[in-house]
């Protein structure tokens, strides 16, 4: 659990298993990452996200508040995702950068 600071309550932020953060990552309070899921350098995520099994999050992207990433989507660098996102089960869906 981590702290903002010590007049604040402890804020929970959940990682699963097999997940890689690169560097410099800022991870908001009550976050989820779950299985298999790899984020790369300079990522933020705001509170309240959830990523699902088999994301990948690349360099220098942020992910706003109270989003969810449905599984095995692709964000491409420079991302800015300002809603939650759903995939197609059948196959990875990915989102560029614009």
């Amino acid at each position: 659990m981590c702290a903002k600071n010590k007049k604040s309550k402890f804020e929970l932020i959940t990682i699963g298993e097999n997940v890689e953060i690169g560097d410099n990552c800022i991870i908001g309070s009550n976050c989820v990452i779950k299985d298999n899921v790899k984020i790369k350098d300079n990522v933020k995520l705001g509170n309240n996200v959830i990523i699902s099994e088999g994301c990948y999050v690349d360099s220098n992207s942020y992910i706003l508040a109270n989003v969810f990433i449905d599984k095995n989507i692709k964000i491409d660098v420079g991302s800015v995702i300002i809603n939650s996102m759903r995939s197609d089960k059948s196959e990875k869906s990915e989102v560029k950068a614009k």
